[in-house]
C-alpha cells in the first residue's frame, strides 16, 4: 500500500499507512482500508478562558456523522486548582451533525494543571443483528452465566458488543489504552485494574487473542494462564453482553466499551467464563488477573500501613495458601515487614 501511495505521488505515505492500519499489525486489510477511506472523525477542541488564575475550560465537540448519534467521554486526572462542573468524567451526547460547546472545568487559582482523555462512541441504533452469529452453548445467555441471584445481575437482553454502537465503526483493537477500561456493576475492580495495567503493554493484550480483528461470526478464543493447572487455557467466547434496558436502549451490566474498540469487554467476558460467571468475580486479587494474562510465576508488590511498608510476594505454590482467587484455588502469599525508608 505504501508503494502504491508513493507511485501516485501522495506525500506522507507512511503516515497514511499508520492511520489506516487500525490494529497496528503492519497489514492493511480491505475492511480497514474502506473504513479509513470513508471515516469522518468526530471533532473535539478544548479552549481556555482564564485571566489571573480565574476562568473556565470548555470543549467544542462536533458529530461529523450525519446518520448516527455520538457520545463523547471526557476523563480528567492530575488536576490542580481545578473545580469540576459535572465531575471528573463528563459525557456529552450529540445528534447527527450537531455541534455544541460545553463548559468542563473551572479554574480557581494559579498554578493550574489538568490532564484529560477523550473517547467517542456511537449510540445504539437498534440495528438488526446477524441470526448466524455464534452463541456459546457452554456460557449461555441467562442467569447461570451472570450468577444472577440478585436483581443487579439480571439482564433484560443480551446484545452483540458491536451492535451497542455503530457496527461499521467497531474494531477489536485501536490504541489499547488504560482509559479503554470501564467497570460495570460487578465488584471486579481488581480485574479492571489489572486489565488497565496490561493495556500499558498493548502487545501483551494482543497476544491473548487468536485474532487481531472482529470476526464475522463473533467467535473468539482468548488464552489465559491457569496457575493451578500450570498451563495456558484457551477460553472460547461469543460477542453477546448482558444488558439492562434504559430508555429503550441496552446498557451493559458489566464492563462497558469506551470508544469503538471492544477488546476490553471481550477480555472481561473471557475472565467471567474462566471464573465460572460474572458474579464469581465479586472481589478478588489483581495479582491473579495479572498472572492469568502474563503467565508469570511470581510477583512482588508493596503496601503501606501505619507509615510502614510491607513487601508482598506471590509464588506459584497452591498447597498451603489461605487466600482463594476468583477460581476458588489457593494462593500462597508471603509478607515481610520492612522499614519505610525512601519507598
Amino acid at each position: 500500500m505504501t508503494k502504491v501511495f508513493e507511485c501516485l505521488g501522495i506525500k506522507g505515505s507512511k503516515y497514511i499507512f499508520n492511520q489506516a492500519d487500525q490494529n497496528k499489525d503492519g497489514v492493511i486489510r480491505v475492511h480497514e482500508f474502506i473504513s479509513w477511506l470513508t471515516k469522518q472523525d468526530p471533532k473535539c477542541i478544548l479552549s481556555e478562558d482564564v485571566t489571573d488564575g480565574k476562568g473556565s475550560i470548555s470543549a467544542t465537540v462536533t458529530n461529523t456523522n450525519l446518520t448516527v448519534k455520538k457520545k463523547f467521554y471526557f476523563e480528567f486526572t492530575r488536576c490542580e486548582n481545578i473545580e469540576f462542573s459535572e465531575g471528573k468524567t463528563v459525557t456529552v451526547g450529540l445528534e447527527p451533525g450537531e455541534q455544541r460547546t460545553v463548559k468542563l472545568l473551572t479554574v480557581t487559582g494559579q498554578p493550574y494543571h489538568y490532564s484529560h482523555e477523550v473517547a467517542c462512541r456511537s449510540e445504539y441504533a437498534g440495528l438488526e443483528d446477524d441470526p448466524n452469529a455464534f452463541k456459546d452453548p457452554d456460557f449461555p445467555h441467562d442467569g447461570s452465566s451472570t450468577c444472577g441471584h440478585s436483581k443487579e445481575y439480571l439482564a433484560d437482553v443480551w446484545v452483540r458488543a458491536r451492535m451497542l454502537g455503530d457496527p461499521q465503526e467497531s474494531v477489536l483493537f485501536d490504541q489499547i489504552r488504560p482509559q479503554d477500561v470501564k467497570q460495570g456493576q460487578v465488584g471486579d475492580c481488581w480485574l479492571m485494574a489489572a486489565i488497565a495495567s496490561a493495556a500499558s503493554h498493548p502487545e501483551l493484550v494482543k497476544k491473548l487473542f487468536t485474532t487481531r480483528h472482529l470476526t464475522d461470526d463473533g467467535k473468539y478464543t482468548i488464552s489465559l494462564y491457569d496457575a493451578g493447572a500450570q498451563k495456558w487455557t484457551p477460553v472460547v467466547i461469543d460477542e453477546f453482553l448482558p444488558c439492562r434496558l434504559q430508555n429503550g436502549k441496552p446498557v451493559p451490566l458489566f464492563a462497558k466499551p469506551m470508544g469503538e474498540e471492544l477488546w476490553a469487554v471481550l477480555l472481561e467476558k473471557a475472565f467471567a467464563k474462566f471464573c465460572y460467571g460474572w458474579g464469581k468475580m465479586q472481589g478478588g486479587d489483581s495479582w491473579f488477573a495479572l498472572q492469568a494474562m502474563s503467565g508469570f510465576k511470581s510477583f512482588v508488590g508493596w503496601t503501606a500501613r501505619d507509615q510502614k511498608w510491607k513487601k508482598k510476594t506471590l509464588k506459584e505454590d497452591w498447597a498451603h495458601g489461605k487466600t482463594e482467587n476468583a477460581r476458588g484455588r489457593k494462593i500462597n502469599y508471603k509478607c515481610v515487614l520492612v522499614s519505610n525508608g525512601s519507598h
